[in-house]
Parts: C-alpha cells; structure tokens; sequence
C-alpha cells in the first residue's frame, strides 16, 4: 500500500508537472513556440513620421512700374507751341557766341525769349527768316537764350534791365552792353516787335549802328 500510494503521488505530480508545460491537443514543438512568443517582448510602436510640408510655390515676379513724370506747365519746349528760329540766321548759344565774338572782333545781338509767350513766337520766325537781319547778322554773333533756363548769368548781367519777354541787347565787341541802342518804347526799352513802331525797322537801325563801329 505504501508503494502504491507513493507510485499515486508521483504519477500525480508528473501530471501537474506535463501540465504547465504541455496544454492538451498541442505537441511539445508547438508548446515551445507558445512559450517563445510569450517571452518575446511586446513590439513597441514606430513613431509618426513627420508630416510632408508642401514645397513653397516660387513668389511671382514683381514688375518695376515707373512713375509718370510729373505734371508741369507747357512752356513749349520742342512741342508745338515752340518758338520757331529756322531760317538763314544762325543762332547759338551764350557761352559759344560770347566767346566767337572775342575772337573775332565781332559785336553781338542777344534775344532772350520764352517758349510760352506769344510775341516771342511771333517775333522769332520773323528775325530768323527777314533777309536783310540774316545779311547784318554775317558781322554780327546772333544769341538767343531761353528765359525759363535761368542761367545765373543772366540774372547777374541783365536782371537789371527787367524780367519780361522778348527782350534784345545789342553788346559791343568790347563785351559791353549798348544800353543806348533801344526800341524806344517808354516802358519797355529792349521790347521789339515784328511790326510797328517798335519792329524790325527799329532793330535793323541799331545792328547797323552796332556793325559801323
């Protein structure tokens, strides 16, 4: 009997034994694996990739806009309105005529103008295009300036003698300025007019005191 008992016993404990190692319909292979997988640590989880941030559309091209040039009163500058010198005088400017004149001995016939203004449109064609002014002129240096210009040297020299338009000096070959070869009117003494009183008649007077020395 106590053989029997203890054979009992150790029968029952392989059985508890085979138990925890074997479950019932699995071989011992398959057992292994269910041991394996659950020893294998639980797989962690893969971190979020980043998100994919679109690529940056290019800026679109900026255009340049110029601005339009200011606005300013039409003084006539090369439009249509310009006074009109075409003709067979020939007209130059102060600094090239002042020193043409020093050169060669000659006296010089100043006409300070402005686009704008309408006695100088008038009066210029008629001094460039009048044959006997064009045969004075040939001993004479023929200036002409426009008064909008402002040129210092202009204010410094003949601001004396007024501001208004058109204006004519007859200069000496010495540089000097005749301020006895007027047009004679009262107020405005280097006041020409194409006609009239103080025309051209008057002016061709002066030119031929100015060349006769």
């Amino acid at each position: 009997m106590a053989r029997l008992g203890l054979f009992c016993s150790g029968a029952l404990i392989a059985g508890l034994v085979a138990c925890s190692v074997e479950r019932p319909g699995e071989s011992s292979a398959q057992s292994a694996t269910h041991a394996e997988a659950q020893k294998a640590p639980a797989a962690q989880p893969k971190a979020p990739l980043p998100p994919v941030k679109a690529p940056t559309p290019p800026a679109p091209a900026t255009k340049t806009v110029k601005a339009p040039p200011p606005a300013r009163h039409d003084s006539g500058h090369g439009g249509a309105n310009a006074a009109k010198w075409a003709g067979d005088v020939e007209w130059t400017t102060w600094e090239a005529g002042m020193a043409k004149a020093k050169a060669e001995g000659k006296p010089a016939c100043l006409v300070v103008y402005a686009d704008w203004c309408p006695k100088c449109r008038t009066l210029a064609p008629a001094l460039s295009t009048d044959p006997e002014i064009a045969a004075l002129s040939k001993n004479v240096v023929m200036i002409r300036q426009n008064s909008d210009e402002r040129p210092t040297w202009l204010g410094t020299r003949f601001g004396q003698y007024g501001g208004y338009v058109p204006r004519v000096f007859l200069i000496g070959a010495d540089g000097e300025i005749k301020e006895d070869m007027t047009s004679g009117h009262p107020r405005y003494p280097y006041f020409y007019t194409p006609s009239g009183s103080f025309g051209l008649d008057a002016l061709k007077a002066n030119l031929k005191k100015l060349t006769a020395g």
